[in-house]
């Protein structure tokens, strides 16, 4: 989880608070933020650091300021915030790279040809093909299909019901299967044999395709 890192002017005002609570300041009526620390306020270099010291405990960390360069309290403010903003950047900057690392430890990408191998390969394509079936057909009963399973006689398929299946699997790879007679898809394996044939013919065209398919999918 990110810091928030606190605004300029929450800083100021917690600077002009602090300073009033100082026996010199005491005998200023209105401190604003072009009020000069020693010459009008008459605080020293030690009080300074003071302040500086409560800061640096607030937000557990070293806050480096020139005593040289600090006339003003919205100098001194300046310098709180520009420390603190460095601090917590580095920190916030630290924590989102070791989140990044984490989650893609977790999750691992995959190259884009490896990915691509495996949806083709015959056992990519089985895997499609029967959740395809799955998610198309409208099986009485519950039934693990393999590559062995007959579309009619085992799942009790229509030609309609396969002629849906396989615009399905046209779509997803970018293959054309109207010319394949659905009479002759008899089994899980002449589906899968036939879309396996048909997307390395088509090989050179279809890998683009395929990926941007995958991209848009995720």
């Amino acid at each position: 989880m990110s810091l928030s890192i606190p605004r300029k002017r929450v800083i100021l005002k917690a600077v002009i608070d602090m300073i009033k609570t100082y026996r010199h300041a005491e005998h200023v009526q209105d401190i604003t933020p072009n009020t000069e620390l020693k010459t009008e306020l008459g605080l020293t270099s030690l009080d300074l650091a003071e302040i500086i010291s409560i800061f640096e405990n607030k937000h557990k960390m070293d806050i480096d300021i020139p005593f040289n360069s600090i006339n003003t309290i919205d100098d001194l403010a300046n310098g709180i915030h520009k420390a603190i903003v460095q601090k917590y950047q580095q920190i916030n900057k630290k924590t989102l790279f070791q989140n990044a690392v984490a989650y893609r430890k977790a999750h691992p990408i995959q190259p884009k040809a490896f990915v691509y191998r495996t949806l083709t390969s015959e056992k990519g394509v089985l895997s499609k093909v029967i959740k395809t079936i799955h998610e198309k057909a409208i099986l009485r009963e519950p039934v693990n299909i393999t590559i062995d399973t007959n579309l009619r006689d085992d799942l009790d398929l229509a030609t309609l019901d396969i002629a849906e299946i396989c615009m399905a699997l046209e779509s997803f790879y970018k293959i054309n299967l109207n010319d394949i007679l659905i009479e002759n898809l008899r089994t899980v394996k002449d589906l899968v044999n036939t879309v396996f044939t048909r997307t390395h013919t088509e090989k050179q065209t279809l890998q683009q395709t395929v990926l941007a398919t995958i991209s848009n999918q995720r």
